[in-house]
């Protein structure tokens, strides 16, 4: 009786992830109420009320030759310093150039519809994240320029009014920063060596002998 190989098939080895940061390179708020002023140097954020912030993140700090796949989750934290009107913040991606010590109201980059909405900030001194695992993918591979983001007052809750802290803040001194979660797959494993399987068969005394060998 003929015996059949069974071959098991190679594999990947999952390695742990780890953590990495992004630190913020420019960050600056823009004010409809003042559309030629540059708030660069200012130490909060502002937002609501004609007013939106622009952050731009350093990914330097980030192994080089990342890949989507990567990239497990990416995450922006900001810090709300001042809560003037709790309700929700949207997030979009920035499209454009722009730079932190000429931005204005009226030379703003274009950004795109938000990819977060209403995320709620309610009191201050509190901590307010977004999802950015779509977008730090994209800057990784290269498939979108690392613009940075633009945060604004969301559409369902528009009187929404904050302060967050800038990296020019010496007082609280919580600039925003991105956490992203790393992970790597290993390099290919061996194929396993093949196995002989059999028909298994019982004797008159019903005892197992064992496997048949190829004929």
């Amino acid at each position: 009786m003929k015996a059949s190989l069974l071959l098991l098939p190679s594999f990947l080895v999952p390695l742990a992830a780890w953590a990495a940061s992004a630190n913020v390179a420019a960050d600056a708020y823009i004010s409809s109420a003042n559309p030629t002023l540059n708030f660069a140097n200012a130490t909060t954020l502002n937002i609501g009320g004609g007013n939106s912030a622009l952050i731009g993140l350093d990914l330097s700090s980030l192994p080089a030759g990342l890949t989507a796949s990567n990239i497990q989750k990416a995450t922006l934290t900001v810090f709300a310093n001042k809560a003037f009107t709790a309700g929700g913040l949207d997030i979009a991606q920035v499209t454009g150039p722009w730079q932190e010590s000429l931005v204005t109201y009226n030379n703003r980059p274009i950004a795109a519809t938000p990819f977060q909405s209403n995320v709620p900030v309610s009191v201050s001194g509190s901590y307010v994240t977004f999802d950015i695992t779509l977008l730090m993918r994209q800057w990784v591979t290269g498939a979108a320029a690392n613009y940075g983001v633009e945060i604004r007052a969301s559409v369902a809750q528009p009187n929404t009014a904050v302060a967050l802290d800038s990296k020019e803040s010496t007082s609280t001194s919580h600039p925003p920063v991105a956490e992203v979660i790393l992970v790597s797959v290993g390099p290919q494993g061996p194929t396993r060596t093949p196995r002989t399987t059999g028909t298994y068969w019982r004797d008159r005394s019903n005892r197992t002998a064992g496997a048949c060998g190829a004929s």
